[in-house]
């Protein structure tokens, strides 16, 4: 299994890559599923799990990052 979507699959955000992923178990769900079809949603399916999982951290960063700037700014103005 690739470790994220291959640049020309990669979705232009995070919104787009949960919706794709929703796709993907809506079709897994279905009563009709071709099993070569299934390892290959399964595989793409894995690949934007960690791409959005990896937009997670980085905004869970940028977040801590902001806060971080705020408390200093209070500190100082105390």
């Amino acid at each position: 299994m690739s470790e994220s979507p291959p640049p020309e699959k990669t979705p232009p955000s995070y919104a787009e890559g949960l919706a794709e992923l929703e796709e993907i178990l809506d079709y897994l769900q279905g009563s009709e599923v071709d099993l070569e079809a299934m390892a290959e949603k399964v595989e793409r399916a894995g690949a934007l799990i960690q791409f959005c999982r990896q937009r997670l951290d980085d905004v869970s960063l940028q977040v801590n990052d902001v806060l971080e700037s705020v408390k200093a700014a209070l500190e100082e103005e105390q």
